[in-house]
């Protein structure tokens, strides 16, 4: 009988030149290397997870030089042949090398680990059907001619904060509480100070990205700023260097409203060739990094971060046309819906405690714009694991009426939910998901709830101007 060794190899992604076009066999994949018996030394097997990019890949496990360290180098060319050449040393170093191709969304590759004869069988995501260039929802010349208005006064755009090429942030949670649900309050201002530059920038984008939308006549100011700062931010390698895990939360959720707001600007005429190409290669460098950080598990074994990481990469598709990206994004976002329970709950969430509802909905925020921009290109979600999303959000919004309901669940009261007390900035994803799909006793919360407008910077910035209704 072959022998399971779960031993996942670090990934690893190249640099790809900026805003290189894709080519076949581009992605991520993940699966198993079986390697049959030798001698007295039984099968065995090994997880697997590469991402692909301009045709290449890269893994180490290990430090180089060291007994059970490993490397491999993959090589895809235009038409979809494999060479995966690498070694592993036991003992002394050993061979490796396989040959196979890339087809139907899927990597097979046969050949030799040291004496051993090996198969590597990789998955990728399905295609998703839809071709570049894609839509970002909302489209900012539609919602300007609904809810556009004169804006008096010239835009100043200002400094953007310094770039941080590397993001060494801490978790803000107390390292003794195995359900991550209460927070150490010196971890959380520590949290604050750390990320302060990627909150000032990303505020600053959002801002941006509404002014582009609610200025009519359009005003390119914010455009040409937008741009700038992009580019800056780019130069810079922003956010690319030494990640913490907290980082890579910090970093995707930062990309997610960086990507959503270029979108929106992305074919201005006031952005020059090569700006244009210096922001998308940039994007696409942070996309595909998120990928990799959640191209090694199972989407069934994901939680909130899963969907976060969908939506930016999605938005980061949108922005520079990456089919790869769009339909990694796609088949996450349809993994995250699978994962909502018969009753709208999220198991992995419910486990988080007295902070159970607050990351349903945080959870569920991603996923309404996520539908909505799949829908400007053609795809629907909404029919996904039964109508997931209708149920999810059913769930959040009775949680938010009946939080008792939640706690009995969970077996403790809710942090930041009391029956007629939630902040209105909990239903500021109803503005996303109430423009796609009908819900009464939704929108009658919003009228009750979104005063002046209801906004979530990495969901873009103001989404009662963005998704809200016309002014009446």
């Amino acid at each position: 009988m072959m022998r399971a060794l779960f031993l996942p190899i670090a990934l690893v992604a190249l640099a790809a030149p900026a805003a290189a076009a894709p080519q076949a066999g581009d992605g991520a994949y993940r699966g198993t290397v079986d390697c049959g018996p030798i001698g007295a030394s039984p099968a065995f097997r090994q997880t697997l997870a590469v991402i692909v990019r301009e045709g290449h890949f890269a893994l180490q496990r290990g430090k180089p030089g060291e007994d059970g360290s490993e490397s491999l180098n993959g090589e895809i060319d235009p038409q979809g042949a494999l060479v995966v050449t690498g070694s592993y040393r036991a003992d002394i170093e050993k061979a490796i090398r396989y040959e196979g191709r890339v087809a139907e969304s899927r990597i097979l590759a046969s050949g030799k680990r040291g004496p051993r004869e090996c198969r590597m069988t990789l998955e990728g995501p399905p295609p998703a059907g839809i071709e570049p260039p894609y839509k970002i929802a909302p489209d900012a010349a539609e919602r300007r001619a609904t809810v556009g208005a004169r804006i008096a006064g010239a835009y100043a755009c200002g400094e953007p904060p310094a770039a941080p090429r590397d993001l060494i942030v801490e978790s803000f949670y107390r390292r003794d509480d195995p359900s991550f649900s209460i927070v150490d309050p010196e971890a959380y201002a520590a949290r604050g100070r750390q990320t302060a530059p990627l909150a000032a920038f990303a505020a600053g984008i959002a801002r941006m990205g509404d002014r582009y939308i609610a200025a009519s006549p359009r005003d390119s100011a914010p455009a040409r700023c937008m741009a700038d700062w992009l580019k800056r931010w780019a130069d810079e390698g922003a956010m690319l260097g030494r990640v913490t895990q907290q980082g890579t939360y910090e970093r995707k959720w930062t990309l997610a409203t960086v990507a959503l707001n270029y979108a929106l600007i992305a074919d201005a005429e006031e952005i020059g060739a090569d700006t244009r190409a210096r922001i998308e290669g940039w994007i696409e460098d942070l996309a595909w990094e998120t990928v990799a950080d959640y191209a090694r598990k199972p989407f069934a074994e994901q939680n909130n971060h899963l969907n976060w990481a969908s939506l930016a990469a999605l938005a980061a598709a949108v922005a520079t046309g990456d089919k790869a990206l769009f339909d990694w994004s796609i088949s996450a976002a349809r993994g995250a819906l699978d994962s909502v329970a018969a009753d709208g709950s999220l198991p992995r969430e419910l486990a988080r405690r007295q902070r159970a509802l607050h990351y349903h909905r945080f959870a569920l925020e991603p996923l309404t714009l996520i539908d909505a921009i799949a829908a400007a290109n053609g795809i629907d979600l909404s029919g996904e694991n039964g109508g997931a999303l209708a149920r999810l959000a059913a769930y959040v919004r009775t949680g938010y009426d009946n939080p008792d309901a939640v706690a009995k669940v969970a077996g403790v009261a809710q942090e930041g939910a009391s029956e007629g007390n939630v902040a209105p900035g909990n239903y500021a994803w109803a503005e996303i998901y109430a423009a796609r799909h009908e819900d009464e006793a939704l929108s009658a919360i919003l009228e009750r709830v979104r005063g002046k407008g209801l906004g979530s910077t990495w969901l873009g910035g103001n989404l009662t101007l963005r998704f809200g209704p016309a002014k009446r």
